[in-house]
């Protein structure tokens, strides 16, 4: 029996070179679409700005597969008054007009599918005197450079105002106006959006949709391996999705961001793995063995099947290809490895699935003794990835089993600031003030504070070389000032970030997820996670500004610090007596 569901989630993925199930013309007529489709938070935004008496025109931009005629799909419906899970029965058009409000909003599906007459056509309408129309305008960065850049002439500005203008009401994660002659429009970018919470969203109604009741039917639904990968992941959805969640976080904080398409693809594809349900039927009735590991989602999430993998999946998934980069996996927690090979202990693991329970016999039992050294190894990775995705931490054991979460993660702060966002009452700043101390110090002076220091002191910015290669013993100060009179540790937006107090105030480092972790890293020791530039750019800025407004000034004289052979700091100063006739020096 065919599951049409199944069936359409394979077109989702692309990995057989049918993916029309992701565009959006078909999504406008395909009824199995309501089964994915999620709110998106701006269609009432961009509602309101185009029907209300204050509102004007809309720009809908972003990356290929962010959603962007999805979402103008939602807008239409609600200007016709159409239920919003309903298929369009004439889909998409390339230019549609909707009487609403006594005006007419008129919607250009892509205006990089426009030909030059189109655009022509639409400048004159944009500019008509005394017209009401409103315009929603869907379309990528070029084609929008390009319209308005071939109409210079009705504003009388040059192409470069007009193109930094747009640009940066473009580099924003909020609506932004942007003003074309007497043309005003509201930018909204949504690849510079976070949507990692509709992406989830997404998941949750493909595990749940009710499209799977027909798989009991199935003559052999019993034994099919993608009816138990799909039921195991719905029973244990919460525990597995916040795991996913954090995959998918941490490359994002790490410059990775899926679109929405991207995610579809991905999410459709662990729980199918690009099988149809005639492929698996025939499996299961040729009575070939079926080992559950196989497929299931927690091998099918990196594109493989725990021993081998999918190479149309490693080619053609994005997300799987970002994954894999993302370095999860790699790094083992010594102490969670014990536990997981001392066979006489508990299983971490939070199911009682007979088919797991099988699995985990396999693997922590004697018969994984007599596999050759690759196998086991693969037969490792797997347990691992099982316990990853749903495991819990056994009695008196979190803090353990933290630690293998954060190794597998390749983050060794990635929970504390998922637990920031949701709780920020659990922010403690205490626990990263001399990691970020110290690491300061070392970026401003070339000179690290010695080891064991337990507590944030005077921060010294010094004339100095940017060569790690070359022992600078003895700088010149710049400026000096203790760390807690003139900085503070905070929480903004779900982020720590290092503000300004006093003098300071308005000066502000956010201290992103690579960031904290290249912290937590350097204070204990490790040199393998090294800081990018963009964030050495970004503590330059940082020590520039504070140079700004804190000199040492002639009170202090010239300053210099010297570091003793025993790792701490101390400084020589020079400056004149008080009758200005001869120099003293000054031993701090």
């Amino acid at each position: 029996m065919e599951n049409p569901f199944v069936a359409y989630l394979n077109t989702l993925q692309g990995t057989d070179g049918n993916n029309k199930g992701s565009l959006a013309e078909a999504q406008a007529r395909n009824p199995l679409f309501k089964e994915l489709r999620v709110h998106h938070p701006l269609a009432e935004e961009i509602l309101s700005e185009l029907t209300g008496n204050d509102g004007g025109h809309v720009i809908l931009t972003g990356h290929a597969g962010d959603g962007k005629s999805t979402l103008a799909l939602e807008v239409i419906r609600a200007l016709r008054n159409l239920p919003p899970d309903d298929p369009l029965r004439d889909g998409l058009k390339k230019r549609e007009s909707i009487p609403c409000n006594g005006r007419t909003i008129i919607d250009i599906k892509d205006l990089s599918e426009c030909t030059a007459e189109d655009r022509a056509a639409l400048v004159e309408d944009l500019f008509r005197p005394g017209s009401t129309d409103r315009f929603l305008l869907v379309s990528n960065t070029g084609a929008l450079l390009s319209l308005f850049r071939e109409n210079r002439e009705r504003t009388g500005e040059d192409v470069g105002t007009i193109e930094d203008r747009l640009l940066d009401a473009m580099d924003s994660d909020t609506r932004q106006a942007f003003a074309f002659g007497p043309l005003t429009f509201g930018v909204h970018n949504l690849a510079r959006k976070d949507n990692l919470d509709l992406g989830m969203q997404m998941l949750a109604r493909m595990v749940h949709s009710p499209q799977w009741a027909p798989c009991k039917e199935c003559p052999v639904s019993d034994s099919c391996p993608l009816r138990m990968n799909r039921d195991l992941l719905a029973k244990h959805y919460e525990l597995a999705a916040n795991r996913i969640r954090l995959l998918y976080f941490r490359a994002y904080a790490y410059g990775e961001r899926l679109t929405m398409r991207q995610m579809a693809a991905h999410f459709s594809f662990l729980l199918t793995g690009g099988a149809t349900c005639r492929e698996l039927s025939a499996q299961v009735e040729s009575g070939a063995e079926i080992r559950p590991e196989r497929h299931l989602f927690t091998n099918l999430f990196w594109g493989d099947n725990g021993e081998r993998e999918y190479p149309q999946a490693v080619r053609q998934l994005h997300a799987v290809s970002v994954m894999l980069e993302q370095g999860f996996n790699t790094r083992f927690s010594p102490r969670q490895e014990r536990r997981f090979w001392n066979f006489g202990g508990s299983s971490p693991l939070a199911v009682t699935d007979p088919e797991l329970a099988d699995f985990e016999s396999r693997v922590r039992g004697g018969k994984k003794a007599s596999l050759p050294d690759q196998a086991a190894a693969l037969v490792r990775r797997q347990y691992r990835r099982l316990v990853y995705f749903l495991g819990t931490a056994p009695n008196g054991e979190k803090e353990g089993f933290e630690e293998f979460l954060s190794t597998f993660l390749d983050s060794p702060r990635l929970l504390d600031v998922m637990g920031w966002r949701e709780t920020p009452e659990t922010f403690k700043a205490k626990s990263l003030v001399v990691p970020i101390y110290c690491v300061l110090q070392e970026e401003f002076s070339g000179m690290r504070p010695p080891d064991g220091t337990n507590k944030a002191g005077t921060l010294y910015i010094t004339l100095n070389r940017r060569e790690s290669e070359v022992r600078q013993s003895v700088q010149l100060v710049l400026s000096k000032f203790d760390f807690h009179d003139y900085l503070e540790l905070r929480l903004v937006a779900g982020t720590p970030a290092l503000c300004g107090v006093g003098r300071l105030e308005g000066i502000r480092l956010d201290l992103p997820l690579p960031f904290l972790d290249y912290l937590t890293a350097r204070n204990k020791g490790k040199l393998g996670r090294g800081l990018q530039r963009s964030y050495r750019d970004r503590i330059e800025d940082f020590k520039a500004r504070i140079l700004k407004v804190l000199k040492t000034g002639e009170a202090h004289g010239l300053v210099l610090l010297q570091r003793r052979t025993d790792g701490s700091f101390t400084t020589v100063s020079v400056k004149p007596t008080p009758d200005a006739k001869t120099l003293e020096v000054c031993h701090d």
